[in-house]
């Protein structure tokens, strides 16, 4: 899944080139943490960095019954990047009140499927270790110590339906 999802935003729009399949106990902490587990990656980085996420897209792709963007979510409007992504969504499982505030473009993913009360399942698929590179560094906004972060693949159910399918990074942390 990593490879459609990264295929959907082509060149260096996510730069992630290098990544290395690894297992959950592979993960170190505080990455573990941070993607090792089953809720709404919203909840879990607005647990660690104690403020609302903010959400930035950087390119979308809409038709009909699909909606994919490309993001990354600070710690408050104006705090560091601390996840970068991808997520792609089918539009039609979610009904037009949730549709809408997802192509607005106002509001985190995990957010709105939080407050409209859907039954839903997130489903971790793949873990991987990411090596920094000049880009990714750029995009996070990190210094030049860390050489590696994390990610995940994960897929969200609504309702029993596949719905979504993601790609998470979080910031690399300095060493």
């Amino acid at each position: 899944m990593i490879h459609e999802l990264l295929g959907l935003f082509p060149g260096d729009s996510l730069p992630v080139k290098d990544f290395q399949p690894v297992e959950a106990a592979e993960v170190p902490e505080p990455y573990r943490k941070l993607l090792v587990h089953s809720e709404h990656m919203t909840v879990t980085l607005e647990e660690r960095y104690g403020t609302k996420v903010h959400l930035v897209v950087l390119d979308r792709r809409h038709d009909r019954n699909t909606y994919a963007r490309k993001l990354i979510l600070r710690a408050g409007a104006d705090g560091p990047v601390i996840l970068a992504g991808i997520m792609r969504i089918r539009l039609d499982v979610c009904g037009p009140e949730a549709r809408d505030r997802i192509i607005s473009e106002s509001t985190p993913l995990g957010r709105i499927l939080i407050e409209q009360g859907f039954l839903r399942s997130i489903e971790n698929l793949a873990f991987f270790r990411v090596l920094v590179g000049e880009a990714l560094r750029e995009l996070f906004e990190a210094s030049g110590r860390a050489t590696f972060t994390y990610c995940r693949t994960a897929g969200i159910s609504l309702g029993g339906a596949p719905a979504v399918e993601l790609l998470e990074i979080v910031s690399p942390e300095d060493a």
